[in-house]
């Protein structure tokens, strides 16, 4: 992946979380409580192999990046 083709630098931000996001919103959320009890259980129940397809991304990504 050549690294002027990558316009962003947060792969985490589309690989899960969108997934997340649609089962975490299914149905209205009454409290903080209730959303924090989702986002863990949607968390816990995630396919590893989205998690894994964000470190990767990330790790050539950080190929990328030029510590300042």
């Amino acid at each position: 992946m050549a690294c002027e083709l990558i316009s962003d630098l947060n792969p985490a931000d589309y690989s899960f979380w969108s997934v997340m996001q649609d089962k975490v919103y299914q149905s209205h959320i009454a409290n903080t409580d209730e959303l924090k009890h989702r986002l863990v259980q949607v968390w816990a129940e995630l396919d590893h192999r989205h998690i894994a397809a964000a470190i990767r991304q990330w790790r050539a990504l950080s190929m990328c990046v030029t510590p300042v």
